[in-house]
């Protein structure tokens, strides 16, 4: 059995040595580069949210008064929406009103 630590030729060593070298170097590049690139954005966030926050923060409260405000609508139009369901005409509220016919 060879050792590992002398010097050997590509030609003298298995294909099985080779792919998992490389295998072994290209997924070490990968996860290298992949936190690289983790590190990067991370501080690329913090640098532009300094920049961005205090833009942002009065749309963010404009749009959390327009939602509250939408949610009123929708919760008033269910309430006439149980007084008056859909479909509902004027002869079933009230019996002796005339029928509009068009």
């Amino acid at each position: 059995m060879q050792n590992h630590s002398e010097d050997r030729s590509l030609y003298e060593v298995s294909h099985w040595e080779i792919f998992s070298k490389n295998f072994l170097v290209g997924f070490a590049r990968a996860l290298g580069g992949i936190f690289v690139q983790f590190i990067f954005f991370v501080v690329l966030y913090f640098i532009f949210i300094q920049f961005l926050s205090p833009i942002l923060s009065p749309m963010f409260a404009l749009m959390e008064r327009s939602v509250n405000a939408v949610e009123s609508v929708k919760e008033q139009q269910n309430k006439l929406q149980n007084i008056f369901p859909f479909g509902t005409t004027k002869k079933e509220i009230d019996p002796k009103a005339p029928v509009q016919t068009r």
